[in-house]
């Protein structure tokens, strides 16, 4: 359900990537650009002097909006998110070209270029992060920092319309018997410590209805519980 209404909100958002003409550089914003979809360390190829010799996989290349082109590509895979450092190269690489063809983008456009980003990653459901994208792409849009992301999510499911949608898709679940039978088949394979991890993880969710696996959660789990919990990892 917590997507659902976050499709929703995705929706209402679509409006603000418009980019206005004004903003880009005179020439640059005819047309529909070509994309590579998998721009990844794995399909760039680089000399001894680390120059750029080849890219691979362009299968799914498409055309693309301006401001989907410009998005910062996410390195080492297309999902990760890239450090400020390695978007200010990225940026200055298209900045420094048109400066010397006497030609500048506005600074609004590279925030346009950002909110495209996380909408994307949130819309390919392809991203380790999705609360971290989303909290920040509200933010971005509705200039509102320090939003209570879960209280948001917990007043739209009370609203008629996702109140029916939830028990629609209820009816859709499996029966808890055989639920409870697929976790044991596959817990009995991967060992009980994990299955134990796991019950703390889904009684903290039930406790509190903000609760989020969020990055501290996880770096929490790989520093002091994953030696123990997983040892043959």
């Amino acid at each position: 359900m917590d997507y659902t209404i976050a499709g929703q909100f995705l929706e209402g958002m679509i409006s603000s990537f418009t980019i206005k003409s004004h903003e880009f550089a005179n020439g640059y914003n005819d047309g529909f650009p070509i994309r590579h979809p998998d721009l990844s360390v794995n399909n760039i190829f680089v000399d001894d002097d680390y120059n750029i010799t080849c890219i691979i996989d362009w299968t799914f290349a498409s055309s693309v909006p301006m401001a989907e082109l410009l998005t910062t590509p996410g390195m080492p895979h297309p999902r990760d998110d890239t450090e400020p450092s390695l978007t200010a190269v990225f940026r200055a690489g298209f900045t420094n070209c048109l400066e010397g063809e006497s030609k500048i983008f506005q600074p609004a456009i590279w925030e346009t270029m950002r909110k495209v980003w996380l909408f994307t990653r949130l819309t390919n459901l392809d991203a380790l992060q999705d609360y971290k994208h989303f909290k920040e792409l509200y933010a971005l849009i509705f200039g509102e920092q320090t939003m209570d992301i879960p209280t948001l999510f917990t007043e739209e499911r009370k609203k008629a319309a996702n109140s029916n949608m939830a028990k629609f898709l209820e009816a859709g679940d499996l029966p808890p018997s055989v639920i409870q039978k697929k976790e044991k088949a596959y817990f009995s394979c991967v060992g009980p410590e994990r299955h134990a991890f796991s019950k703390k993880l889904t009684f903290a969710s039930v406790l509190s209805r903000g609760f989020v696996a969020d990055r501290n959660l996880w770096q929490w789990i790989e520093n002091a519980e994953w030696p123990k919990c997983f040892p043959q990892v």
